[in-house]
């Protein structure tokens, strides 16, 4: 999500200072580094240094491949997951759309809140495309059950180190949306799927079977 099209903003500008803040704004579009509007308490997300010094070109570099100072949530990864599966649209996270007594009568409706627009169009359909390949001649191709699932999977894989020796199994991501088609990329997924397995490996191996078979 760091990818703008009306911006001309790439990775390969990382090295300048400009590059950094405009990275980091794209950070805060999607709530890292902040509280995420929620009914329930979660953890912020930081992409920053502990020790609050500001990232150094190769940390910057790093963390724009979710590797250096990444410290997000699954719910953080479903809030970029949505808004690349909505064109671009962020959405509040909920966890009803309503209430109602024994009778079935309303009591309370939680209607649909738009919290911003963090990337284009444009670029949403290019992750989308991206998020394809992935499954079909990428990370998760491994995997038969996401591959050749009839529901047109897309996601991406992540092996997240935990620490600098490799002693600790890295934490295993993935990250999907459903259903997808080159023949039709304008037609946006209708479910998400984010699932994180601790200390488990690759993503693709230690989650992707269970998200397949979800779908």
């Amino acid at each position: 999500y760091g990818y703008e099209n009306s911006d001309n903003v790439i990775f390969a500008q990382i090295g300048v200072k400009t590059g950094l803040d405009k990275w980091l704004e794209y950070n805060k579009r999607v709530y890292v580094g902040q509280k995420i509007p929620f009914d329930l308490p979660v953890a912020q997300s930081e992409v920053t240094n502990p020790s609050g010094d500001q990232l150094a070109t190769v940390d910057l570099a790093a963390n724009s491949f979710g590797q250096g100072f990444v410290r997000v949530t699954p719910l953080e990864m479903s809030l970029i997951d949505n808004t690349v599966a909505n064109n671009g649209t962020l959405m509040r996270p909920t966890l009803a759309s309503k209430i109602t007594d024994h009778n079935k009568n309303l009591i309370h409706s939680f209607g649909a809140q738009q919290l911003g627009l963090p990337i284009s169009t444009q670029s949403a359909t290019d992750v989308r495309q991206a998020m394809n390949s992935v499954i079909r001649c990428g990370g998760g191709f491994p995997i038969p059950d996401l591959r050749n699932s009839p529901w047109g999977i897309i996601g991406k894989t992540g092996t997240g180190q935990v620490d600098s020796t490799g002693r600790t199994p890295a934490e295993a991501w993935l990250i999907t949306q459903a259903p997808y088609s080159l023949d039709n990329p304008g037609q946006l997924p209708a479910l998400s799927i984010v699932a994180m397995k601790e200390n488990a490996g690759e993503g693709a191996y230690a989650v992707g079977p269970m998200i397949a078979h979800m779908y």
